[in-house]
């Protein structure tokens, strides 16, 4: 999904979504190699400093090396909880920043990490591998989705109100001083005709007085 955020403060809103289908499965992609590259990284350094001899894909994809029954188990099971909610989970977190999203590439992750253990070392059958991909993956999804919400999702946005105020204010200011403009126009107008009025009719009463006076004149 393509997103089109608003950041104001310490959060972001996201507005409509455009579903993009190439976005999507290249993020996939992304985070699936992320997660194979930071795992692999992990047990070599592991087996490097604990002398551990064995093969670092047996450790990613052979089911039986998940288990709590050898030293070597319990080091590759640790190894795999820690590298999905370490770097994998700061991953996720960065490229996806939606809490709704997040089971959904977590989900993803783990489908083709059960594929890839099944092409390489046959289906999944001990209790073991099961138990620690399931809890993993419910631990790795309530986490990621509590951090975006907390950090990128429910962040107070500010959308500018100490400027929106000022402005409002600035035009309230504006439009009082045009008001009151308009005001005193109408009562100058006001007291022009008036005084127009006036001055026809004291014209009308000249005229008539000077007829009178005539009148009187000829009598």
């Amino acid at each position: 999904m393509r997103r089109i955020p608003f950041t104001g403060g310490g959060g972001t809103f996201y507005g409509r979504e455009q579903f993009s289908p190439l976005l999507i499965i290249l993020m996939i992609v992304c985070l699936q190699l992320f997660f194979y590259l930071s795992l692999s990284f992990s047990l070599f350094i592991t087996d490097q400093a604990t002398a551990l001899e064995d093969s670092v894909f047996d450790q990613m994809f052979l089911y039986s090396k998940i288990n709590f029954e050898t030293v070597p188990g319990w080091t590759t099971t640790s190894v795999h909880v820690i590298t999905a909610l370490g770097p994998y989970m700061v991953a996720l977190v960065l490229f996806v920043r939606r809490a709704k999203k997040c089971l959904d590439f977590i989900v993803t992750n783990y489908v083709v990490h059960l594929l890839a253990c099944t092409a390489y070392g046959g289906f999944p059958k001990s209790w073991s591998w099961w138990f620690v991909t399931t809890l993993t993956a419910a631990v790795l999804a309530v986490s990621a989705e509590f951090i975006c919400l907390k950090y990128f999702e429910l962040q107070e946005i500010s959308l500018g109100t100490s400027t929106a105020r000022g402005s409002g204010a600035t035009a309230a200011t504006a439009g009082s001083s045009t008001i009151g403009n308009e005001g005193e126009s109408k009562l100058d107008g006001s007291s022009l005709k008036g005084a127009k009025m006036a001055a026809v009719q004291a014209d009308a009463r000249a005229k008539a007085s000077l007829s009178a006076g005539q009148g009187s004149d000829e009598v």
